[in-house]
């Protein structure tokens, strides 16, 4: 999306250009024609000899100050664009930890809005038996995501389950002949291997950089998700999600 910002912005500069240049030279063209009316017409009256000199006073006022104009906008035209190059090839330069340091985790976040999530009462054992495995893998397929945070009726987060764990569970409870149609999120939690992982979660607040996200994320064991709050941590409500794979997106950073 920026390169195509950008492009169409040179485009715009470029054409901006040539029409200033071009109309310049209309402008001296329409000049010289009007000038050289008289001359083509062999007139050599006391009247078309004045014509002439109105006409050469026109030219001598105008032409420097037309030259004038087309160069300046010409000279902007051309340091704009290295001006934009050299910014372009000083961020090509930063590192990634530098990127990291300059951005904050507001400007990459999924805002609260945005993000779809399940929700439960509290994290009881009867609320959470109310949330079927097999529900929630649907509830994945249907939204078209990886992941599904599930949050309390207070908006703070306690899980996140990624789907690949969902049919990992369900696998091995099919092979070991258990019902996974009444498998539940209470289930799921009492396996220590999965309990660990739906708990992987780093906080942050909006103005935390994603240098501070980062050294959050690597305290946790298998950290994938960063929410971010106003508190900074778990206490704290919801404003917007980092994930492990925006991250990637936007800096070719791994977990």
């Amino acid at each position: 999306m920026n390169n195509q910002n950008s492009s169409s912005n040179n485009n715009d500069k470029s054409t901006l250009a040539y029409c200033i240049v071009g109309g310049g030279m209309f402008y001296i063209l329409l000049l010289l024609t009007f000038t050289a009316i008289p001359v083509f017409c062999n007139r050599e009256t006391d009247s078309d000899n004045e014509y002439l000199k109105n006409w050469k006073g026109v030219i001598d006022i105008t032409l420097p100050l037309l030259g004038a104009w087309v160069g300046a906008v010409v000279a902007y035209y051309y340091s704009n664009k290295n001006f934009e190059a050299a910014s372009r090839q000083a961020q090509n330069l930063l590192s990634i930890e530098d990127k990291l340091k300059i951005v904050t985790a507001q400007k990459v976040m999924i805002k609260r809005r945005d993000i779809r999530v399940k929700e439960i009462e509290d994290d009881s054992p009867k609320s959470l038996d109310n949330i079927k495995i097999v529900d929630l893998v649907n509830f994945l397929k249907d939204i078209n995501v990886t992941r599904v945070p599930i949050f309390l009726k207070n908006n703070r987060v306690k899980y996140v389950i990624h789907k690949s764990l969902l049919y990992e569970a369900l696998y091995d409870y099919q092979t070991k002949n258990i019902d996974t149609i009444t498998f539940s999120l209470s289930n799921f939690l009492d396996d220590k291997r999965y309990n660990q992982l739906i708990k992987a979660i780093a906080f942050v607040k909006e103005s935390d950089s994603l240098a501070d996200t980062k050294n959050k994320m690597k305290k946790i064991p298998n950290c994938q998700d960063v929410f971010v709050t106003e508190t900074g941590d778990e206490t704290g409500d919801v404003i917007g999600w980092i994930t492990n794979a925006e991250l990637a997106k936007e800096f070719g950073l791994t977990s």
